[in-house]
């Protein structure tokens, strides 16, 4: 064998590796929810009027979390997180959403921001899978979350109402009040 069959071998090692570690740097969705935040699920719930979307991703094999929050249309934005808590429940805060570090806001074009999470563990891949984090976002009006949405799929449907005597039947007069929450989830079957 020459010089020039080992370097070209060599090479050819040199590029399967490369192609290997490059492959283990990405990402492939195995599950997308896509989400309306609003302040029907605050907690407290709340009145306010915007909404707005975010889409979060999760890469079962790899362990990693990508997800998108749009907030150009949100009046008094101060900051978003994921947070840990089950649907009327608060928790910590997991990840904070920040700009996108690859792209620059343009003119015209909706502003996001982003989490990235790699290396998550079994159970926070198990967390999210179950319901159990959610969004929240932050405004001057609300400090503590005034738009939030529970990450769960399109099949479960989460309604918040507020109660008091004017829901009983017959109506009665009482200084009494609560909130409830309501959550379905459709089976789906292919």
């Amino acid at each position: 064998m020459d010089k020039s069959d080992k370097g070209a071998g060599m090479k050819n090692i040199v590029v399967a590796l490369a192609v290997l570690m490059l492959s283990a740097c990405g990402f492939d969705a195995t599950k997308t929810y896509r989400l309306t935040l609003s302040g029907d699920q605050a907690v407290p719930l709340n009145d306010s009027e915007q909404t707005t979307k975010a889409r979060v991703q999760i890469d079962e094999k790899r362990k990693k979390l990508r997800a998108r929050l749009y907030v150009d249309n949100i009046e008094g934005f101060k900051f978003a997180h994921i947070h840990s808590g089950g649907i009327g429940d608060t928790g910590d805060v997991l990840f904070t959403f920040e700009r996108p570090k690859k792209k620059f806001w343009k003119p015209n074009r909706k502003k996001y921001l982003v989490v990235r999470a790699n290396h998550l563990s079994y159970s926070e891949l198990e967390a999210v899978k179950n319901g159990d984090w959610y969004i929240n976002v932050h405004t001057d009006a609300v400090p503590s979350g005034e738009l939030r949405a529970q990450i769960v799929p399109k099949s479960t449907t989460i309604l918040s109402f507020k109660a008091d005597g004017r829901q009983e039947v017959p109506t009665v007069e009482t200084e009494a009040r609560g909130k409830g929450t309501y959550l379905t989830m459709l089976k789906t079957t292919r």
